[in-house]
């Protein structure tokens, strides 16, 4: 079953604007973050907005030969749909976001060995069950579950948080507290300002 990573990202955010061009070991943040995570698997996109603001970034994916689609700002559970379109029910969907640089091939495989041990319907890494730190966040689910997701959700919330109707509507698995042994108070996830300069 094939395995695609779709990394949400737009450049107008509303607490940080322009937090995905901010730079992280020299880079974007937004490049930074897919040489991260390329080991894991080749098959990554983008996902990002048709608004003017976003051309910069896409003119930055473009020149670094990265695959993206654009699509509407608040339906971002549609933007995932244009960008598995060409994906089969079964195969997975891993989603990562532009504000959480922290995810890297070995995590990701990590993940995938118990993704692919177990029939879920979705996998998450953060949750206040567990260990792991806020900004080491990682969403496996198949794609049979987003298309339905898509079909039925009805309210913005819904829309707008892709796994929000998955969620809610199917069985839920998270990484146990083993995972990471020790909690850390420490957050990596970046949504101000102050958070880009911890």
């Amino acid at each position: 079953m094939a395995k695609r990573i779709i990394i949400q990202c737009r450049v107008m955010s509303n607490r940080l604007p322009g937090k995905a061009l901010l730079t992280i070991y020299g880079l974007p943040l937004i490049i930074a973050i897919i040489k991260r995570i390329k080991g894991f698997t080749k098959d990554i996109y983008v996902c990002t907005t048709k608004n003017k603001e976003d051309n910069i970034l896409c003119n930055i994916l473009k020149a670094e030969k990265i695959k993206y689609i654009r699509g509407p700002e608040k339906n971002v559970l549609k933007r995932f749909i244009i960008c598995s379109k060409d994906l089969k029910a079964e195969d997975t969907i891993i989603r990562l976001t532009a504000d959480n640089p922290l995810p890297d091939k070995y995590f990701l495989r990590e993940m995938n060995k118990i993704w692919s041990k177990n029939n879920f319907a979705y996998l998450a890494s953060e949750s206040k069950k567990n260990n792991i730190p806020k900004g080491l966040s990682a969403e496996f689910f198949k794609v049979k579950y987003l298309r339905k997701a898509y079909r039925d959700a009805k309210t913005q919330k819904e829309k707008e948080h892709v796994t929000t109707f998955i969620i809610k509507n199917e069985k839920t698995n998270y990484l146990s507290k083993k995972f990471i042994k020790k909690r850390t108070k420490k957050t990596f996830g970046i949504d101000t300002l102050n958070d880009y300069f911890k």
